[in-house]
């Protein structure tokens, strides 16, 4: 009879352990099932974002190839509070409400009177553009533009006499219907492959020409 109360301390003490040892386990369990659904999640995540790189790049590609056809127009949403642009590349027309433009030629060019940065190089971009309206038109060097793929711009080079280089410094004069032959050099980046030519002018719609040096 005096060993009955031993016998319940054991009894309850061994119950304790296995509660405690089922309640770690259950833990475990939960702690695995987090982690698992983490780990899911994540992975679906990435496949997402790997599907939507592989999304971007198929539209990126259908625009160069679209090139090889016709001009392109684009439209920009409400938001970018842009005009459309249409885009071509070297030897396409490609015109808007008042002007025809064609890219020739593009390359490199060396100039006695000054030189490029140590990092850059000299290029010239030769074109025509004509006048398409019944009005005069005169086309500034501000609207047109050279720059990279991120939107930096690149130099203006007016060259001198000696460089025995024609190229409009300020402004073109367009008559109805006139063309002109004309061209203007750029300081280029030497990392820079592509290059966007854009005449920006009074027009609702941008020119831009895709380049590669």
């Amino acid at each position: 009879m005096q060993n009955k109360p031993e016998n319940i301390k054991k009894t309850y003490k061994h119950n304790t352990t296995l509660v405690i040892s089922v309640s770690i386990f259950v833990g475990l369990l939960i702690f695995i099932l987090i982690i698992t659904s983490a780990g899911f999640l994540f992975l679906k995540y990435l496949d997402q974002q790997k599907t939507k790189s592989l999304s971007n790049a198929q539209k990126w590609q259908q625009t160069l190839s679209g090139l090889d056809d016709e001009p392109i127009v684009t439209v920009p949403s409400e938001e970018q509070d842009e005009r459309k642009q249409n885009i071509g590349k070297i030897g396409q027309t490609i015109s808007n409400e008042i002007l025809d433009i064609q890219v020739s030629s593009i390359e490199k060019v060396s100039l006695k009177s000054s030189q490029p940065s140590k990092d850059s190089e000299f290029y010239k971009i030769d074109f025509s553009i004509k006048n398409n309206t019944d009005k005069d038109q005169k086309i500034s060097t501000l609207n047109i533009i050279a720059k990279d793929s991120n939107d930096g711009e690149f130099s203006l080079v007016i060259p001198s006499q000696s460089d025995n280089q024609s190229v409009f410094e300020e402004e073109i004069a367009l008559t109805p219907g006139q063309k002109k032959n004309n061209s203007i050099i750029y300081e280029i980046n030497k990392n820079v492959k592509d290059i966007d030519f854009v005449f920006d002018d009074d027009a609702n719609t941008k020119i831009l020409i895709k380049l590669a040096k």
